[in-house]
């Protein structure tokens, strides 16, 4: 179980902000594309409970990953998710 943070910000300088991050060490993976499939009861128990059960695929290889996302209440401002995933390795 992990629990996830998120912080969003408002970007008004998109070329400021590339020549920030370019001071940064690169990415040490690739880019790695994914696609996500959302699921939910028919009477839509996940929307109502604001979880969210997703399949994610990623890559080339296909890898699948189950993720079940709980929301937590906000901590200083910051979105909280307790998250489950289980990965199928292939």
């Amino acid at each position: 179980m992990n629990i996830e943070t998120e912080y969003k910000f408002l970007i008004t300088d998109k070329s400021d902000l590339l020549h920030r991050l370019n001071g940064f060490s690169k990415p040490k993976f690739k880019r790695q594309y994914q696609s996500n499939v959302m699921f939910d009861s028919p009477s839509g128990l996940m929307h109502k409970t604001n979880g969210r059960v997703r399949v994610r695929t990623l890559g080339d290889k296909g890898q699948k990953v189950l993720t079940y996302k709980k929301p937590l209440p906000s901590k200083n401002g910051a979105k909280q998710e307790i998250e489950y995933e289980i990965i199928k390795q292939n």
